[in-house]
């Protein structure tokens, strides 16, 4: 699965910018990651980075407030751990967080993520998965 997935995923990139993207097409100079997992763990880490470093951070991950995660494991009491906390702390570092709820294990859910960032930014430059 994980490697289809990231087979699928450079493939799909691959093509994007093979496609004749131009400097036309880039709605903004401000470079732009996706990072799954973001939610909590190392994917949080690397996505408040990316925010210091002054990205634009789609933060992937199925911890949400609206929705919690039936039988997700226990975090302690009062901490956050979502994606739009997430993408709050990007911003807060200067970084622009923008929270995408998504299941990477669900077929088709980090495509859909990909073509969402190409069609609001016209570029991504690092995918972490």
């Amino acid at each position: 699965m994980f490697r289809s997935t990231a087979l699928l995923i450079v493939a799909a990139l691959h093509s994007a910018v093979t496609s004749g993207l131009s400097s036309a097409t880039v709605k903004s100079s401000q470079r732009v990651a996706i990072v799954t997992g973001s939610s909590r763990g190392i994917g949080r880490g690397i996505a408040q980075e990316l925010g210091s470093a002054g990205f634009a951070v789609y933060v992937l991950g199925r911890s949400t407030r609206s929705a919690p995660i039936a039988g997700q494991r226990p975090v302690a009491e009062g901490l956050d751990l979502t994606v739009e906390s997430c993408a709050e702390d990007i911003t807060s570092r200067g970084g622009r967080g923008v929270p995408f709820p998504c299941d990477v294990s669900a077929e088709g859910e980090v495509e859909s993520a990909i073509d969402a960032v190409w069609e609001a930014e016209g570029r991504l430059d690092v995918l972490v998965c």
